[in-house]
């Protein structure tokens, strides 16, 4: 992993790692695209081998150790291969043709954006989630405090208006009393000030790229939001 800092400002890359694993599946002369995974790939078990012959061809695709590669990629640094890592995994037990296409591709992808990763400003303290990530926030920012005098606002991001008003709304309500007590811990942290929620709008969601295909200006703005890119 390559790390950088510079001006308050600490970059995670794995550009060797990337180029290692080209090679090793012969992808490093490949085109690259623009996209993890484009729409026209639609997977499904019907694309598993129908056949002896088909069997037998794919024992010999490294469809597993590839598919391995990439999700050790996506776990450092790469959240921007989220979703279509998903989307090949499902099949590592008994994989097709068109499922390892879609692996290529996603190395291609790899393969024109080498040098990417991750950004983080110390300026920035949000966290996407919900009851976990405030938690893990809520802590940090007690750690934080032990080793500097600077205050950090946690500022908690949620796309979901009925759960910003469950949060912020101390009333017992029937409907809600199935939610398991730890869960109103947010609840806690948020009347403390610790913790700001902030309503995300669909067009400033960058989990979008993590759940679903999206649109190649939507995609470049996700990672854009993420503190996915270049160095």
């Amino acid at each position: 992993m390559e790390i950088s800092r510079e001006n308050g400002v600490v970059h995670l890359s794995q550009k060797r790692y990337i180029r290692k694993v080209l090679e090793r599946f012969n992808m490093d002369m490949s085109k690259p695209v623009s996209t993890p995974l484009a729409s026209h790939f639609k997977l499904s078990e019907l694309q598993m081998p129908q056949s002896m012959d088909e069997v037998e061809h794919m024992s010999k695709v490294p469809y597993t150790s590839a598919v391995g590669s990439i999700m050790y990629a996506m776990v450092c640094t790469r959240p921007d291969i989220t979703q279509s890592v998903s989307v090949v995994r499902k099949y590592m037990a008994n994989p097709g043709k068109r499922h390892w296409e879609a692996v290529k591709w996603i190395l291609r992808y790899l393969k024109g954006a080498p040098d990417v990763g991750l950004t983080f400003r110390k300026s920035e303290g949000r966290i996407y989630g919900s009851n976990g990530g405030s938690e893990r926030s809520y802590r940090l920012k007690g750690l934080v405090a032990e080793l500097s005098s600077a205050q950090l606002k946690s500022i908690l991001k949620c796309d979901s208006q009925s759960a910003i008003h469950l949060i912020k709304n101390q009333r017992f309500h029937e409907r809600t009393k199935h939610i398991d007590v730890r869960f109103h811990y947010i609840r806690d942290v948020v009347e403390k000030g610790a913790i700001k929620v902030e309503k995300v709008i669909t067009d400033d969601n960058a989990a979008d790229m993590l759940t679903k295909i999206v649109l190649l200006a939507k995609f470049a703005h996700c990672k854009d939001l993420a503190g996915v890119c270049i160095n």
